[in-house]
Formats: C-alpha cells, structure tokens, sequence
C-alpha cells in the first residue's frame, strides 16, 4: 500500500457552443461549452509512486440524451418496424434552447429502406418529449423477379412455335403438297422474325429499368443496427435500434 495520494484535474481543451446563442435554458447569458479534463492521481511510499491519468468530460451548459425505449424488431420485408424514443434534455427543468433536428444514419441502415420521425422535430422549448420512429423495409416487385428474361420467355415460345409448324410442314410434304408445306414454313419465318423482335425489346426495356422487368429485390434479409442521430446546435447525442429481416 502506499502511504498518500493526491489528485488534480488539468483542462486541455474548450469546445465552445456559440450557436446556442451564449444563452441558457431560461434565457440567461452564460456560456455554454464542453471542456475536456485529464484526472491525475499520483501516489507515494517513501521513494516509489505510481501515476494514473483519466481523460474526464465536463459540459458546462445545455445537454440532452436519446434514449430508445423499444427491444428489437424483427419483420419481414416489406412490413414497417416502429420504435419508441424518448428525447430528454438534461438537467432540473430544462428545455430544449433549439429544435432538435432528427436522422437516421445511412451507414447500418437495411437496403432500399427508410426512416420517418413523428414529430418530425422536437421544437425549441420543448421539454421531456416522446418521438416514434417508423423503418419502413420494401418487399420484391413482383416484376423484380423476371429482370433480363422476358426475352428468353418470347425466344422459348418461338422455339415450340418453330417446331409445331415444321412437324405439320413434314407431315403435308409427305402427302405430296409442297406447295401448302412451303406457304407455312413462310409463315414460320415471318412469326420467328415478330418473336425474336418482341425479345430483343423486352431486354432493352429491363435494361433501362422500364417495361417488363422494371422493380427492385426488395429490402435484403439480415439483422441491422441503426444510428439515431439529433442534433441541436452544436451539441449531438445518438442511439441505436436493433432491427431483423427476415
């Protein structure tokens, strides 16, 4: 054991708030800043000490914390997972000196989804505040699913058309009329030429993302966790929401 300590605390830096104005909660004219602090704590026994240092935050002025009051969600896609969250300033009757801008980050979010906040803000003056976040996950288009085939569809139905038609052309020329046999082989050349057309439109159409084949996959199956930003003048607090898709 060692026979005394002492401990001090050393600023190293000021992260002042202007854009809240220098003002307080209740109109005051302190400023408002975050001021970073090293914890020293040195300790003795006759020549031997030991040094340990902890970096401490102090925020002088406004605060507030997002706090999300939901478990987990798991839905499948194309359905709407909701969260409930509870948006606080900090500190015995405070309120909020800003509105409270709120997002989700893109980074964590599951694919081709969304985020809608209800109320879309907490407003300037606002105190304890309830907030229900919607993630809104899309299911597959139907026409997803047929992206770059249509045209394989029409060149297969060609094929069996192709076939039916030279099976009855051999059949006619059999019997000794090669005349009737020859006009429908015409015919077979004049509906190979409308299918194959009909195939190469459909593939520019899913190409350019219109016509047949136009959609999207739909939000991919997976577990997510988003970033819930809010903001308020300089000062930004974040939490998260666990979601599942199934």
């Amino acid at each position: 054991m060692f026979g005394s300590c002492a401990s001090h605390l050393q600023a190293f830096s000021r992260d002042p708030h202007p854009d809240l104005g220098g003002r307080g909660v209740h109109g005051d004219n302190q400023q408002r800043y975050t001021e970073a602090f090293q914890l020293h704590r040195r300790c003795y026994r006759n020549a031997a000490h030991i040094h340990q240092s902890t970096p401490v935050e102090l925020i002088v002025g406004f605060n507030f914390a997002i706090n999300n009051n939901s478990a987990s969600q798991t839905i499948p896609a194309g359905q709407t997972a909701s969260y409930t969250l509870d948006v606080v300033p900090l500190g015995n009757d405070s309120v909020f000196p800003g509105n409270v801008t709120l997002s989700c980050a893109t980074v964590g979010m599951p694919s081709l989804s969304s985020c809608t906040f209800t109320p879309a803000q907490v407003a300037s003056g606002q105190g304890d505040t309830n907030v229900m976040l919607k993630v809104v996950t899309p299911a597959a288009s139907a026409s997803a699913k047929l992206t770059g085939t249509p045209h394989l569809l029409w060149y297969d139905l060609g094929l069996a058309v192709a076939g039916v038609l030279l099976t009855l052309g051999g059949v006619k020329k059999s019997r000794g009329r090669g005349k009737k046999a020859g006009g429908r082989l015409g015919i077979l050349s004049a509906l190979l030429g409308v299918l194959v057309a009909c195939g190469g439109g459909s593939s520019g159409g899913s190409a350019g993302g219109g016509g047949v084949g136009a959609g999207h996959p739909g939000t991919t199956p997976g577990n997510y966790t988003i970033t819930i930003t809010g903001t308020v003048g300089s000062v930004t607090r974040t939490a998260e929401a666990v979601l599942t898709v199934k």
